[in-house]
């Protein structure tokens, strides 16, 4: 099947989903994002240093990623948006 004929469903980590619409956008993908793996803390409230600093650093990464690929050219937008009914 071409990749140009009709959606694709695209299935990743929900931190991961940004960069990951981007580059197959770039490469001509009309992709559907159904993001996963959400990372939550609950309803409720308390300080976990080691938590905050793990989250911090995956988001870090992801921001540099989307940066990284931007200006290599790898995607066409810094932060990919979901499409209001392309069609």
């Amino acid at each position: 099947m071409d990749k140009g004929s009709g959606q694709w469903l695209l299935v990743t980590s929900a931190f991961h989903m940004p960069r990951s619409v981007g580059i197959f956008r770039k490469q001509g993908w009309d992709v559907v994002p159904h993001a996963v793996d959400y990372r939550v803390s609950g309803n409720n409230f308390s300080i976990q240093f080691w938590r905050n600093m793990r989250d911090l650093s995956t988001a870090v990464r992801e921001w540099i990623g989307l940066l990284a690929y931007f200006l290599t050219g790898k995607t066409d937008q810094l932060l990919p948006q979901v499409e209001a009914n392309p069609q």
